[in-house]
């Protein structure tokens, strides 16, 4: 008898309409008071076809709707509660403040060119005088300010928090986004240290500061273990989840070579440890009391490691799972995996509904699910008697279902494909499990100095060669596939396509084929008309690079960015305010052109000579306090104006058009501006963007920006 596979996975049937329910919650589109409405009204629907036999006849198929109705309903009300703004306790909705009263939450970590620290807003003064708030601020000093601070001190800024900006640049990586997920509403830059004040020093000795400490003692036995930079810092990551110590090579390296996912404190890490628990605890038995204290201790173990790796949701997600399996096992029931994977997923997004948005929770998932559905379909293609060989296809069917299930994401994240994903799993997860276990063994014994060092310099040799493994993959010829693009819809498409494959790979049927058939065209229809855009696209951006200007042309494939000489000596921060900007429009590495060169430069549409610019017929002037003035003959004929440095535009010089300030613009305002002349100041409002195919017959430029 066939058994219906949704009435196995009831966890999964109760998981789909409360994300549905989150997704409507997010839209904004309908109150708090209707999502409270629907799951109350549910609830007594259920009460009403349980008890009243007239419904009763009909119970399956009214159950089936009304259990729909109350999911929907609680994901929707579980996301508009935990909107962080909508409170009217929250700093966003309060007047400005004089002074502003913060509690600590975590200790200093230090960035590339400042310390920072999150912080708790607890009230704030003004004229009227104290006022209770709520918000969450991360707090950036510099380097050099050594102000002694600790988790749970208090302190008074005479300074307002900021609200974080959104995006300055199209598709440029929303940060504002990112801290929201965090909890985080706002920001606060101290300057000075006689801005601050301490006002009361902590002392706390509670679980969460012992979780703190205890995972700073673990990471000083490492670092006093592992003399290697680069051996320490992926052993900090792949141990501990302490990514802080990793050098940007090493990051690189492991990313392009498609093995960065052995850095990231996941499922792999959490089984390895399960596994090894299980083997070592085997003498206690499944049964009686030594079986309860074996199961007790397997899930405290595994708790305990995901507190001290810092909770992110690829361990939460692993360590519920694994105590699922734990528990069955420890009661002799069997596990459906699916329930064990909606649970977890349910867990982790009641605590926190945005969890759904973070990169990790999706790709741990997406890997998983790939594992469990595709890896024994990969598994079964190709049998052997060699043992060796045998765990080596099994390793390498784990990796081709997860890298299946999660390169739809990579691309549309990341942008990029490791071509070489199979031999870098080949090297790092047998070495992870060798460095898990040596890691530990290293911590362990630490009282014990000769021990210590012996395992400390076997760990740092283990993990020096895995990196020199990885660094060699990376310097291969087409090790990574880069400047990929998958729009949404696109992203969408492949996962359909992925989910009817593989239907069609556990229950072959006509239909299911002519879908993947339809899917297919329609993926490559959405390819198509991608391509055509890219081919027919003109267009100008001034970008928003704070303390440079930067003109961005975009003809086809031709790609010319105009920009100042410290700004492309720093293709890194060039590139985070422009690069996926460039990989949506189907470029890789501009052709870059300075402000100061005064040499012509001429391009298929483009042409420019000193200050002045034609693009496809049109013409426009960046003005920067390098060169002298654009000819005066020439202001009636130009579009558009762009001021840079300290440049300056007079009345009486008859420019009357579109006046754009570059973020590197000296002045707050257009000085001597005239008032026929429509200004825009790229510094506050974000960047510009002229269209040109949208522009209209009216012919003016004004009428072509469009904002993004």
């Amino acid at each position: 008898m066939k058994i219906n596979f949704w009435r196995t996975v009831p966890v999964f049937r109760v998981l789909l309409p409360f994300l549905l329910g989150l997704h409507l919650g997010k839209s904004g589109l309908i109150p708090l008071s209707w999502f409270v409405s629907g799951a109350t009204l549910g609830m007594m629907l259920m009460g009403a076809i349980c008890f009243w036999p007239v419904l009763r006849e009909h119970a399956e198929k009214l159950f089936a709707a009304v259990f729909l109705l109350v999911f929907v309903s609680l994901g929707g009300a579980v996301e508009r509660v935990s909107d962080l703004v909508s409170h009217p306790e929250h700093l966003k909705n309060k007047r400005r403040a004089d002074f502003v009263d913060l509690e600590l939450l975590n200790h200093a970590e230090e960035s590339p060119r400042s310390k920072k620290v999150t912080a708790r807003v607890r009230g704030i003064y003004h004229a009227d005088g104290y006022q209770a708030a709520n918000a969450r601020v991360l707090v950036y000093y510099r380097k050099e300010e050594v102000f002694g601070w600790k988790r749970g001190d208090r302190i008074l800024v005479a300074r307002t928090p900021q609200e974080v900006r959104p995006p300055m640049n199209p598709y440029e990586f929303d940060y504002r986004r990112y801290l929201y997920r965090r909890g985080i509403t706002h920001t606060l830059f101290l300057r000075d240290p006689s801005e601050v004040r301490l006002l009361s020093s902590s002392h706390q000795t509670g679980f969460r500061n012992w979780v703190e400490d205890s995972r700073k003692a673990l990471v000083g036995l490492l670092r006093g273990a592992v003399k290697d930079d680069d051996a320490f810092g992926v052993s900090a990551a792949l141990i501990l989840g302490q990514k802080d110590h990793l050098s940007r090579e090493i990051r690189n390296a492991y990313s392009s070579s498609g093995a960065m996912h052995v850095l990231a404190v996941s499922g792999l890490h959490v089984g390895i440890i399960y596994m090894v628990l299980v083997w070592l605890l085997r003498w206690l038995g499944n049964r009686g009391a030594r079986g309860w204290l074996r199961l007790f201790i397997i899930i405290l173990a595994l708790w305990s490691y995901a507190l001290i790796t810092g909770m992110s949701p690829s361990v939460m997600r692993a360590s519920t799972m694994f105590t699922a399996i734990a528990i069955a096992q420890g009661i002799s029931r069997s596990t459906n995996i699916y329930n064990s994977i909606a649970g977890a997923a349910l867990v982790l997004i009641c605590f926190n509904p945005l969890i759904t948005e973070e990169v990790g929770f999706q790709l741990s998932f997406a890997a998983v699910l790939g594992i469990v559905l595709l890896q024994p379909k990969i598994y079964a293609l190709w049998h052997t008697r060699n043992w060796l060989l045998d765990k080596l296809w099994q390793l390498t069917a784990v990796s081709i279902a997860a890298q299946l299930a999660t390169f739809p994401l990579g691309i549309y994240y990341f942008h990029q494909f490791p071509n070489y994903f199979l031999l870098s799993n080949f090297i790092v997860i047998p070495a992870a499990t060798v460095v898990l276990i040596a890691g530990f063994a290293t911590m362990a014994s630490g009282i014990i100095q000769p021990l210590y060092e012996l395992l400390g310099t076997a760990l740092n040799a283990i993990v020096s060669g895995l990196n020199w493994l990885i660094v060699s993959i990376e310097n291969l010829p087409g090790s990574l596939t880069e400047n990929l693009y998958f729009s949404e819809m696109m992203l969408v498409l492949v996962y359909v396509f992925l989910a009817f494959f593989t239907v069609m790979v556990y229950r072959p049927k006509v239909q299911t084929l002519r879908a993947l058939t339809l899917l297919l065209v329609l993926m490559l229809t959405l390819r198509t008309t991608y391509l055509v855009e890219l081919k027919n696209q003109r267009m100008v951006l001034v970008a928003h690079v704070p303390g440079s200007t930067c003109v961005n042309f975009v003809d086809g494939e031709q790609n010319i960015v105009v920009t100042d000489e410290s700004l492309m000596r720093n293709p890194e921060r060039l590139n985070f305010h422009l690069g996926n900007f460039w990989v949506r429009f189907g470029h890789s590495k501009p052709q870059f052109l300075t402000l100061q060169d005064d040499v012509p430069k001429r391009s298929n549409s483009f042409f420019r000579q000193g200050t002045l610019v034609s693009f496809h017929g049109k013409r426009l002037a960046i003005r920067s306090d390098e060169h002298s003035s654009p000819d005066q003959s020439t202001f009636p004929h130009l579009e558009m104006l762009v001021m840079d440095g300290k440049s300056k535009l007079f009345p009486d010089e008859g420019f009357v058009g579109d006046v754009i300030l570059g973020s590197g613009y000296r002045y707050r305002t257009l000085c001597c501006n005239d008032p026929d002349n429509w200004t825009y100041d790229v510094r506050t409002e974000g960047a510009r963007l002229w269209d040109m195919r949208h522009e209209l017959n009216s012919g003016s430029s004004r009428h072509g920006l469009l904002f993004k």
